[in-house]
C-alpha cells in the first residue's frame, strides 16, 4: 500500500526538504500552499529527480474560514 503524506506549508526550507527525503522514501506526497507557482516547481523536481507521485492542493492556513473545506477535500 502507497502511503500519502500531506505536507502544509510546502515551500519552506524545512517542508522542502521534508518533501526531498520522503519522496526518497518512496511516500507519495501532496504539497500545500499559498504559492501555487512555487509548488508546481517543487513538484516538478521531486516527479524528475525521484519518480514520487505528486500533488499540489492550495491552503491558505491564515484563512480560517476556508479550513474546514480543504479538509473535506
Amino acid at each position: 500500500m502507497e502511503e500519502n503524506v500531506l505536507i502544509l506549508g510546502a515551500t519552506s526550507d524545512m517542508a522542502v526538504a521534508i518533501a526531498r527525503q520522503l519522496a526518497t522514501e518512496g511516500y507519495s506526497i501532496t504539497l500545500a500552499g499559498r504559492s501555487t507557482e512555487r509548488l508546481a516547481v517543487l513538484e516538478g523536481d521531486l516527479r524528475v529527480r525521484h519518480k514520487a507521485m505528486v500533488s499540489c492542493i492550495y491552503f491558505d492556513a491564515l484563512n480560517f474560514n476556508n479550513h474546514q473545506q480543504f479538509y473535506d477535500k
